[in-house]
């Protein structure tokens, strides 16, 4: 019997060499409406055998209905900005690498963005909360450090920069309740912030304002807190206790560590300005510890801590 031959309309088909290539790293980062996908490709030999790196994306982990192609090269790895998302929604991805025409297909993953403010927690005051910190622009950035009762940003944090004093804690010259602590005695029973001192009424607007030390606690114990990182952020999400698996009801509060004091940071927690004084020393103010919890404290007015702004 004679072998069967190509005939010339024939040609053979060589598989494409996918040996040695495979996915080493996949990541994430995620804002409001675009989430970035980037990592790293392990290759043996030969990377010019990938012709394209592309993620698919959806709504269903079976349903990847859109597709961008990544920017690709050995040195780098791939990156791929998905755009035009909904907010507080969750999506799965998938990162397929493509030699020649054979694709090599990645794990379905999935992300959530982060839904957009002001946000409902379904707490019994009825106030919301902002999506970011004054100062930042997506959640899982710090924002600003802030003196309390004060408006900019500085380079120093300590007495001798404070607005409302005279170069120390025992000379302040507003929110005073004892005339030992007054610069000239003067009191003013102040005890939350005025709407000329709060910069979150002053940057958003009237609905806005630094949380009192009650709506702090209103938080606590009215919501479920988890640690969980984000973009490479450890920090503290805040979810609905009444509908915690509802992507568009909950915050995360970045744990950017230190508060100031001087020119340095302190390294052991977050902290978040409330807009009540401590009664019993007028010199600080009440202010809330964010690790995987939220646990209340308080802290010298001249220190610069973040805000997170609520809404009413």
């Amino acid at each position: 019997m004679m072998a069967a031959s190509l005939t010339s309309c024939e040609k053979a088909v060589i598989p494409d060499d996918i040996s040695g290539i495979s996915l080493k790293s996949v990541e994430v980062f995620v804002e409001y409406t675009a989430a970035k996908v980037f990592g790293e490709i392990r290759v043996s030999q030969n990377p010019e055998r990938i012709s394209e790196v592309r993620v698919y994306y959806g709504t269903a982990s079976d349903a990847l209905s859109k597709s961008v192609k990544a920017a690709y090269d050995t040195e780098n790895g791939f990156s791929a900005d998905i755009t035009s998302l909904e907010d507080g929604a969750q999506f799965f991805y998938r990162v397929d690498i493509i030699v020649g025409k054979t694709p090599i297909e990645g794990k379905v993953q999935d992300f959530v963005t982060f839904p957009k403010g002001p946000i409902d927690l379904d707490l019994p005051s009825g106030k919301r909360w902002a999506s970011h910190n004054i100062g930042a622009t997506q959640p899982t950035e710090s924002g600003g450090f802030f003196a309390w009762a004060e408006l900019t940003e500085k380079t120093q944090y300590d007495w001798s920069s404070y607005v409302y004093c005279k170069g120390a804690m025992n000379k302040l010259t507003k929110y005073t309740l004892r005339s030992h602590m007054s610069y000239d005695g003067t009191i003013d029973n102040y005890v939350e912030l005025l709407p000329q001192d709060d910069v979150a009424r002053k940057t958003l607007g009237e609905h806005y304002s630094v949380p009192s030390y009650k709506d702090w606690k209103e938080l606590q114990e009215n919501c479920v807190l988890t640690a969980i990182t984000v973009n490479g952020c450890t920090g503290c999400k805040v979810s609905s206790k009444k509908d915690m698996n509802n992507n568009k009801k909950f915050i995360f509060l970045p744990g950017f560590y230190g508060y100031y004091n001087g020119t340095s940071k302190v390294n052991d927690a977050s902290y978040y300005w409330s807009s009540t004084l401590y009664s019993e020393m007028e010199s600080d103010a009440l202010n809330v510890k964010v690790m995987s919890d939220i646990i209340s404290t308080r802290g010298s007015r001249c220190y610069g801590e973040l805000v997170r702004p609520i809404y009413e």
